[in-house]
């Protein structure tokens, strides 16, 4: 049902060259922002003994940038980054004790970027769970982004 307002203001129509909303423009394709979210880990992050003896829950949310295009019209998994093959990488790289959570999210950057160069505009955050810093406090967490 059309209301008078609606009715009164003429709608712009998509052709298949507008992109989008919330995509960028790549050479005329259009790049598609894909996230993985909450991915959760017990881990054996921190700068303390106790810490990296007992481990610790952490969450990470990463985003990128990938062209999509051709996925887009095939349905073909191998056109595209598959989430499984990425989040291996996260998974991986989890299982690596480290002091801090900049290493450890420099490190996940760097090892998507070599396995999948076609992705770009990497963004990854990393939150320790209920960090022992003696209050109560839901998380800490470090922000990375990569071009």
């Amino acid at each position: 049902m059309v209301t008078k307002n609606e009715a009164s203001f003429p709608r712009k129509r998509e052709s298949p060259s507008d992109g989008i909303a919330g995509q960028a423009r790549n050479d005329g394709n259009v790049l598609s922002r894909i996230s993985l979210n909450n991915m959760c880990f017990f881990a054996h992050h921190g700068c303390f003994e106790e810490e990296r003896i007992i481990g610790t829950q952490f969450s990470v949310n990463l985003s990128f940038d990938v062209d999509t295009a051709k996925a887009e019209h095939s349905d073909d998994l191998s056109d595209t980054v598959s989430y499984l093959d990425i989040y291996q990488v996260v998974k991986a790289e989890m299982q690596i004790p480290s002091n801090l959570l900049e290493h450890v999210a420099h490190r996940i950057l760097t090892a998507i970027s070599q396995a999948f160069p076609q992705v770009s505009n990497l963004e990854i955050e990393l939150k320790k769970l209920n960090p022992p810093l003696g209050g109560q406090i839901e998380s800490a967490s470090v922000l990375l982004r990569k071009n």
